[in-house]
């Protein structure tokens, strides 16, 4: 953990689940209840910084129109973090056909081309590769999380430096 940053105050919504993951890193984080108070937050200074996700931040900023905020470009902070779907315990087949089909498509490559389609372009302007990873813990996945199963993981390249 870098404690540089985790001095510096992020901005986060109260019930998104970075803000906990944060916290129990001991990162300094102050709560909003509302995302665009967010960014007037980090314009008038209370906070320092508003960690997003690398395929969120450049539409972010795009539709934000603040001209004082930009981009960090030397640091990534990297925890797991998992995407679920959620069915209907009523429609247990509509479950089941999900998970055939994303295990199908993760085997045969589909998943990640997919991914990537619609991702390319974030992680490309992101240049993971050229920043310094700060690695963090996510204490709040659950215990039967396949974190060893790497091909559901994306991983940014590896610093080059």
């Amino acid at each position: 953990r870098d404690t540089e940053i985790a001095q510096l105050v992020a901005g986060q919504l109260r019930d998104w689940p970075d803000t906990d993951i944060l916290k129990a890193n001991h990162f300094n984080v102050h709560v909003a209840t509302q995302y665009d108070a967010l960014f007037s937050m980090l314009e008038r200074g209370r906070i320092q910084y508003f960690p997003r996700s690398v395929v969120e931040i450049w539409q972010e900023l795009r539709v934000a129109k603040q001209e004082n905020l930009v981009a960090e470009t030397h640091t990534v902070l990297h925890y797991p973090t998992a995407f679920y779907f959620f069915v209907s315990k009523q429609n247990p087949q509509l479950a089941t056909l999900l998970e055939r089909g994303l295990e199908a498509a993760i085997r045969d490559g589909s998943f990640d081309r997919l991914f990537l389609r619609h991702n390319r372009d974030a992680l490309r302007q992101a240049r993971l590769e050229e920043r310094r990873r700060i690695e963090l813990n996510n204490p709040y996945l659950p215990p039967e999380t396949p974190l060893k199963r790497k091909e559901l993981w994306y991983s940014p390249p590896a610093p080059k430096h």
